[in-house]
């Protein structure tokens, strides 16, 4: 996962905690599994599992940290959610596409809840030659 700053009292969630398995069946490891925290500072959330994560109640302002790979279609319901959940000083990472930053739809989203300041994507794309565009997306 890379160099994460992970105090001893920090709190962790995952949203999506997923339930992949291998070949033979056996469980894959999860972003869940996978934190250097105890498992009582971690949650997790898992529709297949039967804990949706747009239902729970989880508390306002509890997480130093939120991982997930949420559904494409209920990214922006997730953010939302996450932001609430997240402390003033906490960490959210969200695994979507680089499109899902830099569309047009979603300028009143972002003007919502804040652009991400560390994935500074140009939205909307730049024009080029006659002034069309192309389907990439840009970013600085």
């Amino acid at each position: 996962m890379g160099v994460l700053n992970l105090r001893p009292g920090d709190r962790f969630l995952e949203p999506c905690r997923g339930d992949l398995l291998d070949e033979e069946g056996a469980p894959l490891p999860t972003i869940f599994n996978l934190m250097p925290l105890p498992d009582e500072r971690k949650d997790w959330c898992e529709l297949r599992q039967g804990v949706d994560y747009l239902e729970a109640d989880l508390g306002c302002g509890v997480y130093d940290l939120i991982v997930t790979n949420p559904p494409f279609s209920l990214t922006e319901a997730f953010i939302r959610k996450s932001l609430k959940e997240l402390k003033p000083d906490g960490t959210l990472i969200y695994l979507q596409r680089v499109n899902f930053l830099g569309t047009a739809k979603r300028v009143p989203f972002w003007a919502e809840v804040g652009f991400p300041d560390k994935t500074p994507v140009l939205v909307p794309r730049p024009r080029f030659v006659r002034g069309g565009t192309d389907s990439c997306e840009y970013c600085w």
